[in-house]
């Protein structure tokens, strides 16, 4: 009977790893072409060279031989190996800067794959439903390879952007398509064991004559003035703007490190502005006490 069972399971654990091998064998494959058509384009790319080469050759050599000619109308002379040594060694230096180039474009790809996949695969748990109150380390961090970290902060923005009507009914807010526009304040705070949490909300009627794209760039621009987070009036804190995001940097007159990613988008009839404190950067690392701030701003027509 044990024996049996023993069978089995040997049986289940092969039948296991086949089904991985067969799994991994597309992949295999995926990865065998794009190294031929690599291949293929090299080679191309060598040919071409060649041809290049060859015309660039002919050319230097009717040159000389017409530039003898004038001298020495009887005699033929070929092309020096002077010439040729000049024209092989550019052709050389051209291809090994083009080389250095994709090597170099190959190895960021490379980096990005990593980073995304450890991405991903710290919430590999995918969850029954979407739930804009639950936040992951993706939402709070930033890493240092340039292109990942711009990715890093689309996801950031766009994620509180489009959870933005879900986020306004968790605290009670009204809709963002809400039609209510009287006036109001409110402020809670929520104590916890080692933690109090702040939640204020405001809706007042601004100037009409106000441009959205004007209110965007104020907060995209200016944003730990706008949150009087900044030391002085003169402080710079934009340490980074690309597309819809900025992310501003400040240390407080009360030693609180300002991490803040904003986001701003326009949609017709409707501006939304997002913020977010970042936990961790990779470009910032520092022991200072920080906050879970978290902000988003609508105005509308």
């Amino acid at each position: 009977m044990v024996k049996s069972e023993d069978a089995a399971v040997s049986k289940d654990s092969d039948e296991k790893s086949l089904q991985k091998r067969l799994k991994r064998r597309p992949y295999i494959r995926s990865k065998m072409r794009e190294y031929r058509e690599k291949e293929k384009l090299e080679l191309a790319y060598l040919r071409a060279h060649a041809q290049a080469l060859d015309a660039e050759l002919r050319h230097f050599t009717k040159q000389h031989q017409s530039t003898r000619s004038k001298h020495q109308p009887s005699v033929l002379s070929p092309l020096s190996w002077q010439h040729v040594k000049d024209a092989l060694h550019g052709a050389r230096k051209a291809i090994e800067a083009d080389r250095e180039s994709l090597t170099n474009q190959v190895e960021d790809a490379q980096e990005v794959v990593r980073e995304m996949t450890t991405w991903v695969a710290m919430h590999r748990r995918i969850p029954p439903r979407p739930n804009a109150a639950t936040l992951t380390w993706q939402d709070v961090t930033l890493l240092a390879n340039p292109t990942s970290r711009q990715l890093g902060k689309l996801w950031i923005a766009q994620q509180m952007y489009f959870n933005a009507t879900n986020t306004f009914k968790q605290y009670g807010f009204p809709a963002v398509e809400s039609t209510t526009s009287a006036p109001y304040l409110e402020a809670d705070c929520i104590l916890n064991d080692d933690m109090w949490t702040y939640c204020s909300k405001n809706q007042f009627i601004m100037d009409a004559r106000l441009p959205f794209q004007l209110l965007l760039a104020t907060f995209k621009q200016h944003l730990c003035h706008t949150l009087l987070l900044a030391r002085s009036d003169a402080q710079v804190t934009l340490r980074e703007s690309e597309g819809p995001t900025s992310l501003h940097q400040t240390v407080t007159v009360n030693n609180e490190a300002i991490n803040l990613l904003c986001g701003c988008f326009a949609d017709e009839g409707r501006a939304m502005v997002v913020v977010t404190q970042i936990q961790q950067d990779e470009m910032w690392v520092h022991d200072l006490p920080q906050r879970h701030r978290i902000m988003l701003y609508v105005a509308t027509n």
